[in-house]
Order: C-alpha cells, then sequence, then structure tokens
C-alpha cells in the first residue's frame, strides 16, 4: 500500500468516526528513516498520535544491524528525525 493509499484509508477513517462522533486517533510503527519534520506534521494532521521507533543499540550496533540499500548508517538520520518528531507526536521506542 503507497502512502497515498494510506492518506486516503485514513481520511476514510476520520470521515466515518466524524460522522458517528466517535473518536478516532491511530498508531504506527516504524523505523523512523523517513520520519521527517514534515512527515510528522502530515502524521499529526491525520490524528496519528503516537509512533514507535525501533532502535537497535548504539549506532554502531544499529548501523551494522540496519544498514541502508548503500551500505551507509541510519542510526543518525533517524536519531535526528526523532529530536524532531517529539514536537508533534508520542514517541516511543520497545
Amino acid at each position: 500500500m503507497g502512502k497515498g493509499s494510506l492518506l486516503q484509508l485514513s481520511d476514510a477513517f476520520i470521515l466515518r468516526c466524524d460522522e458517528a462522533e466517535v473518536r478516532y486517533d491511530a498508531s504506527i510503527i516504524t523505523n523512523g528513516f523517513l520520519l521527517d519534520e514534515a512527515t510528522c506534521r502530515e502524521l499529526a494532521a491525520q490524528r496519528v498520535s503516537s509512533v514507535q521507533v525501533g532502535i537497535d543499540g548504539p549506532p554502531t550496533v544499529h548501523d551494522r544491524m540496519r544498514p541502508l540499500n548503500n551500505g551507509r548508517g541510519s542510526f543518525h538520520t533517524i536519531l535526528a528525525n526523532l529530536h524532531k518528531a517529539v514536537d508533534y507526536l508520542n514517541v516511543e521506542t520497545p
């Protein structure tokens, strides 16, 4: 399911819940790599209230366990994203 489809589905849920006067919010689980500020704003607007981000330890361990396609690490990008995400979402790490 693409991002557009997910947002359309979310819009449909929100509309139906609003019509029925039912509270709606959502949570997501992500690796956090694409969780930049613009995405956090968009998620919050879609009533995503919390995000769980998996981190596999300190930078050297995490980057070894979750390398990008180009072989580079993802830890520092994720950490920078989390510093912004907390302004928009309740952030949890398992």
